[in-house]
């Protein structure tokens, strides 16, 4: 859910993929600000990896749509960092090194994912995997957790749902033809996907969406 989980805040981070579940929970969260007339500002987060070089261009595509749709909503240009794969440090180091470094220097406290769980083992045992404990089905996990470090907060509001409830949502709010279109959910390579224009259709994120919406 996102109805109540808005914080009375003056402004928001929001770590966006490009894919389906951070790109509604920034419409969602968009659309709960100008609903209640709130003066928050969001402030889009996204660690860019060189090797998948459009994904800062499909991001921007979606915050303009979010822009056009919400016009009251001030929406701050996206806020990046290095997460290149580079067998030093890790991934999920840059990333949150990143998060940090913006939420420090614009005294942001709170911050939204859009992380969903996986779909049940038996589904992912018949498409190959991908099972990890800490985001297995139906467990009861926080969807709000302190960050000591920079005390702040960590909101997923989905940590407990999968792609099907995703895909209801687009359905309920009329964004199967709007915002949809403009997500990439694939992680394969250039080659792959012919540069990123044709999902792969075999890695896990594709499978997944396939799973939840009946395309790649």
């Amino acid at each position: 859910r996102i109805i109540g989980m808005l914080e009375n805040t003056d402004k928001i981070a929001i770590s966006m993929s490009g894919g389906l579940d951070s790109s509604l929970l920034t419409y969602l969260l968009c659309k709960e600000i100008s609903d209640k007339k709130q003066n928050t500002k969001i402030y889009p987060l996204h660690g860019i990896d060189n090797t998948r070089p459009t994904s800062p261009e499909n991001i921007q595509n979606i915050i303009n749509f979010l822009r056009k749709s919400f016009p009251k909503v001030e929406i701050n240009n996206m806020l990046t960092w290095d997460n290149t794969k580079d067998y030093k440090t890790p991934k999920s180091v840059k990333d949150s090194d990143g998060i940090k470094k913006w939420c420090l220097e614009y005294k942001i406290r709170y911050i939204y994912q859009g992380r969903t769980a996986n779909p049940p083992k038996e589904v992912l045992d018949n498409f190959g995997g991908f099972y990890q404990e800490e985001r297995s089905h139906n467990n009861k996990r926080p969807t709000k957790e302190h960050i000591r470090p920079f005390n702040a907060y960590l909101i997923r509001p989905w940590a407990n749902v999968d792609k099907k409830y995703i895909y209801e949502q687009y359905k309920k709010y009329d964004l199967l033809d709007t915002l949809e279109p403009l997500t990439w959910s694939c992680i394969a390579y250039a080659e792959e996907t012919n540069f990123f224009n044709e999902p792969c259709k075999e890695c896990y994120w594709c499978k997944e969406k396939y799973w939840g919406f009946k395309k790649y």
